[in-house]
């Protein structure tokens, strides 16, 4: 498996975020159906500050000043199990 890297991320709606990767895949990621907004994750829950994401390491994840990031690879293709069983129910 090549190393994939996040050459964008948007902002979109509520907690929602448009990802792009340098092998051109676009993602969709909703944190509400993901996480708990609680311990570190909590701030993330305050709209303005889920707003502030960016991309960190080199394009190998994102993430907020306050520690909270997720592995590029991670949502590369786990959001792609998470679409396809949302898909089924």
């Amino acid at each position: 498996m090549r190393t994939i890297k996040l050459t964008n991320i948007e902002y979109i709606s509520e907690h929602k975020l448009k990802l792009t990767f340098d092998d051109e895949a676009v993602k969709y990621l909703d944190f509400d159906k993901l996480i708990e907004y609680n311990g570190v994750a909590a701030p993330l829950k305050e709209q303005e500050y889920f707003k502030q994401v960016k991309i960190i390491n080199s394009g190998r994840s994102f993430g907020w000043d306050n520690d909270y990031d997720c592995c590029t690879d991670w949502v590369r293709y786990y959001v792609g199990i998470l679409e396809n069983n949302l898909a089924q129910n």
